[in-house]
């Protein structure tokens, strides 16, 4: 989908974001002219909301209050700043000039479903020398929605995303998913020979995997 919404578009700037994530007041704006000013993936902040943030009359100064951090990824104030690494990129808000989006080759359309797609995309970007940056002073929102920790409900996804990510990078993505699928008995630990699959969860795990939805994440 992402792919096509490139082929389709015609100007010189893409700015992507989720289905799922609100945008505060100029995102679309402000990333246009980070990524003018620098070239590169360039994401912005997410606020994961709880569950009921987003009602009738919700305004956004409501959603900046209930409003969370992902713990792992630290955004400056203001400015552009390069990301640690680039397994950190997340594609649920970013910005990207189309000339480099076409020099790196978009996101590879053999990752299917659930999983790996960014950290693919961001791997690729860094080795044609396009660095993963984070852009201050912005955000989205992501909406609460069903889902599971670990994603259970993608795991066929994911085992495939991950051995396709493995073939082409050499390390393996989402090993803290992988690691917590071994500690169910899902698949193998040892990944040194591959990634085994075990079994599939059943849909009580499943069900017990779900997050609340008190929590962001």
């Amino acid at each position: 989908a992402r792919n096509a919404g490139r082929r389709a578009a015609s100007g010189d700037i893409l700015v992507y974001l989720d289905v799922d994530c609100i945008p505060s007041a100029g995102l679309v704006s402000e990333l246009a002219a980070a990524v003018s000013g620098h070239d590169g993936l360039i994401c912005c902040e997410i606020r994961y909301l709880p569950g009921g943030a987003v009602a009738d009359g919700w305004t956004e100064a409501g959603l900046d209050r209930v409003g969370h951090r992902h713990p792992a990824r630290l955004f400056p104030e203001a400015g552009v700043i390069p990301a640690p690494q680039p397994g950190l990129f997340w594609s649920l808000a970013f910005a990207v000039r189309a000339a480099t989006y076409d020099r790196v080759g978009g996101f590879d359309e053999g990752f299917t479903g659930y999983g790996a797609e960014d950290t693919d995309l961001a791997f690729r970007a860094e080795r044609a020398g396009v660095p993963v940056l984070f852009a201050g002073g912005m955000h989205a929102f992501h909406q609460h929605h069903l889902s599971c920790d670990p994603p259970l409900q993608h795991f066929s996804d994911i085992v495939a995303n991950a051995r396709r990510f493995h073939d082409r990078h050499g390390i393996w993505p989402m090993d803290g998913w992988l690691d917590a699928f071994a500690e169910l008995g899902l698949v193998e630990a040892d990944r040194g020979g591959g990634l085994t699959v075990l079994r599939q969860p059943t849909e009580a795990e499943i069900a017990a995997a779900q997050v609340p939805a008190h929590r962001p994440f």
